[in-house]
C-alpha cells in the first residue's frame, strides 16, 4: 500500500458499471466538455458540447449500443 492511511481505514471508492442511458446524457455532456477541454477554446459550459459534431455523435450513439459506463 502506498503512503497514508492502511487496511480498512483507507477510503474505498464504489464504482457502479452500467449501460448508458439517456437520463444519463447531462453527465456525459459535462464529461466531454472537460476532457475536449472546451473552456480552453472559449466555451463557456457543458451545453456548448451538444453543438460539436463528432461529440454530438458520440453521446447519441451511446444510446444505440450497449455501451458500459462507470458511474
Amino acid at each position: 500500500m502506498g503512503a497514508g492511511k492502511q487496511g480498512s481505514e483507507q477510503n474505498a471508492m464504489d464504482i457502479t458499471i452500467a449501460v448508458a442511458r439517456p437520463q444519463d446524457a447531462d453527465v456525459l455532456w459535462t464529461m466531454l466538455y472537460y476532457a475536449a477541454q472546451m473552456a480552453q477554446d472559449g466555451a463557456t459550459s457543458p451545453v456548448a458540447a451538444q453543438d460539436h459534431p463528432y461529440l454530438r455523435r458520440l453521446v447519441l450513439g451511446l444510446f444505440q449500443t450497449s455501451v458500459t459506463i462507470l458511474r
